[in-house]
């Protein structure tokens, strides 16, 4: 086997310290098991911290199993593996937006070289984002791993066929070397320490917690409540807002927090509360643990709650909500759980009104806070906390257990079948997309549209290809009728074409005529499009970075010279996609990209469907669409063609028809509305 494993090692959040566990869980499996595999890493630094949290042994084991070079994953990509990416599923979309990143660009040829991709992940609500359904549809993700039953149960009815398993974080009892951050020994020295820790936003509830905390514990001196938090580490965000900024906006919405509490005086709270706004090495996080007689977080929602964990860990009670990922190893006698209720969370884009998260009450907190407040004045808080040790050391969350188990899904998820790699045209195109996926992958991974192209040519020699185009005739067929009838074929549409079965599309061209923004949501085809202006600014102006394709090429004699079209000089020879980039201007995209295409790909058979011409005599373009909601969302609407433009174009499809016929592919017209030239044969499709 050849596995790698993709994620955010060096960095501090959550899913980074999760990452770094799981792979001394691998280390240790093949310590015990060596040579079994071959397993390689590969970090993504989404944050831009400076390592300084990572203890000498973590830097020293990632750097273990890194790829050394850029050209050593790409000699990697070419073997057959399997690849688990353990990130949030959107953040693809963030790795590809920064490809030119090389650790980007080498992440984003692991997960799409991939035969097997297995996403690793957590959610914080009870229903997950449908962009997250797209990725996994668009990547042919295979499984799942999360760390939780709540996310398991979340997860599964979402997720197709896929299998979702159960993985817990490695919980480590190998606690490090405490190390006092200076100068705060006294500061907590006699006091009842509440301790919080997390990154600074809205789900994590410190707006609960510092309102509870205000209200219980107003002016009294031997309680604390320390919170070490930052806003966000990302490159991009603290370039723009460092740490010293940080603490600066953070200790502005504790003060107005804890002023917003008023207290029987009419004076606002005089709550101790003390913030740590920067990212220290787990050895100065160990000592804030040990320090605390109590963990609280008020959070509304975890997929694991690697703190609640942590802080068990090192025998301290923890102060949590009575809901999601961390009751898994949270015992009923090591917490003080706070009530609450489940509630739709509706403040930002990434999740919808009918997503809940659990919303904790302040009147519980404040109970459950002055609870464990007076078992720390009878000095029986340290019982609580070494129940909760004894019972995180009994789940099996250690470093062999959880590493067998790792192991164990990858093997299961292999699929020893796949590793003879298959000749490209020996691989059957279907509705799996099995060879379109993979030329697709090829072709975002090429440099220049040349390689793209070259890429394309014969790879479906011998096939029938259905070419799906916009003349009304194409309604002569339903969509239901030519789903059935075509879902183990190779499948061109043009522009709207698309639209009208997008379940069965391998190719989809387009131009900035007649124009609309596409969705790819049912599937992933290769996305040709052309335009006679230059691609960044057409692609600014007009299609907006919103429009996905895959192939650009530019339209020669832009400034449409009917004299020098293709329906005039009938250049065919000079044009074909193996010589040239370039698009002759045809008029018409059929002539520009599709048929050239067809020739390239190596098709046997072309069964065009709504490929009508105007009728001579008539000037006015129709469309199977025709006039409706369909042509209100046109961008740029084209121009009618004149009376000699459709005489020279209908000429153009016999010739184009003979010419194709000496290469091999073989022009059926399948509808009886089609105004193509009478000696193009006539095929019509069986019903």
């Amino acid at each position: 086997m050849n596995i790698v494993y993709v994620s955010q090692f060096r960095d501090c959040s959550g899913y980074a310290v999760a990452a770094r566990g799981y792979l001394k869980a691998i280390d240790h499996y093949l310590s015990q098991n060596p040579g079994e595999f071959e397993f390689k890493i590969h970090t993504v630094p989404v944050e831009n911290s400076d390592s300084k949290h990572l203890t000498a042994k973590e830097k020293a084991l990632i750097s273990k199993y890194e790829f050394s070079s850029e050209e050593e994953a790409d000699h990697f990509c070419k073997k057959n593996y399997l690849v688990v990416w353990h990130m949030p599923a959107p953040m693809v979309y963030l790795i590809h937006k920064r490809s030119l990143d090389p650790l980007y660009r080498v992440a984003l040829k692991l997960i799409t070289n991939a035969n097997r991709n297995i996403n690793l992940t957590v959610w914080e609500a009870d229903d997950i984002p449908e962009a997250w359904v797209k990725t996994y549809d668009n990547l042919k993700t295979d499984a799942i791993i999360v760390p939780c039953k709540w996310n398991q149960d979340t997860f599964s009815p979402r997720i197709g066929d896929r299998k979702c398993y159960l993985l817990p974080h490695v919980m480590d009892n190998a606690i490090v070397n405490p190390v006092a951050i200076s100068g705060m020994e006294n500061i907590l020295n006699d006091k009842f320490v509440v301790y919080s820790m997390s990154q600074w936003n809205n789900r994590k509830g410190f707006d609960k917690l510092i309102q509870s905390f205000s209200m219980e514990f107003s002016g009294q001196d031997d309680t604390i409540l320390v919170i070490k938090t930052y806003l966000n580490l990302m490159e991009d965000y603290i370039k723009q807002v460092p740490m010293a900024k940080q603490r600066e906006i953070i200790a502005s919405e504790i003060k107005n927090l804890k002023s917003s509490v008023y207290m029987h005086d009419g004076q606002p709270s005089k709550a101790n509360i003390m913030l740590i706004a920067d990212a220290l090495p787990f050895e100065q996080i160990s000592w804030l643990y040990q320090q605390a007689d109590i963990f609280a977080l008020l959070t509304r929602g975890e997929g694991f709650g690697l703190t609640v964990a942590e802080s068990l860990l090192h025998q301290t009670p923890v102060l949590v909500p009575a809901a999601t990922g961390y009751m898994d190893f949270t015992h009923q006698n090591s917490a003080f759980f706070v009530e609450g209720h489940w509630s739709p969370y509706i403040s930002r884009p990434e999740y919808h009104c009918d997503m809940n998260w659990f919303e904790p009450h302040i009147l519980s907190a404040r109970k459950e806070l002055r609870r464990a407040y007076e078992m720390w004045k009878q000095d029986s808080l340290k019982e609580k906390g070494m129940i909760g040790w004894e019972h995180v050391n009994s789940l099996n969350m250690d470093l062999e257990t959880i590493g067998n188990n790792f192991v164990n899904i990858v093997k299961s998820e292999y699929n020893i079948e796949e590793d003879q790699e298959k000749p490209l045209t020996d691989i059957r195109v279907d509705r799996n997309n099995t060879k379109v996926s993979f030329l697709k992958r090829k072709i975002n991974q090429a440099g220049s549209t040349r390689e793209k192209l070259d890429l394309l040519k014969d790879s479906f020699k011998g096939e029938e290809c259905y070419l799906i185009t916009c003349g009304p005739s194409l309604k002569e067929y339903t969509p239901e009728f030519l789903k059935e009838k075509l879902k183990d074929k190779l499948v061109i549409a043009i522009k709207q074409g698309y639209d009208y079965v997008p379940e069965i599309v391998d190719f989809h061209l387009f131009n900035c005529n007649n124009f609309k923004l596409y969705e790819y949501k049912n599937n992933l085809p290769i996305v040709i499009t052309t335009a006679g202006e230059p691609e960044e600014i057409i692609s600014k102006n007009v299609w907006t970075t919103a429009q996905e394709y895959d192939i650009f090429m530019p339209i020669v004699n832009s400034n449409q010279d009917f004299n020098k079209a293709l329906a005039n000089t009938k250049e065919f020879d000079n044009y074909t996609l193996e010589k040239s980039v370039e698009r002759p201007w045809g008029p018409g995209m059929i002539y520009e990209v599709a048929l050239f295409l067809t020739e390239h790909l190596g098709v046997s058979d072309l069964y065009a469907i709504g490929w009508d011409h105007e009728k001579i005599g008539q000037t006015k373009s129709t469309r199977f669409y025709e006039e409706g909601e369909e042509e209100v969302k046109l961008v740029r609407k084209s121009d009618p063609m004149r009376p000699d433009e459709i005489e020279r174009n209908i000429e153009l499809s016999k010739d184009f028809s003979n010419w194709l016929s000496g290469k091999g592919v073989n022009v059926h017209i399948c509808t009886e509305g089609s105004h193509v030239h009478k000696d193009v044969p006539r095929k019509l499709l069986e019903k």
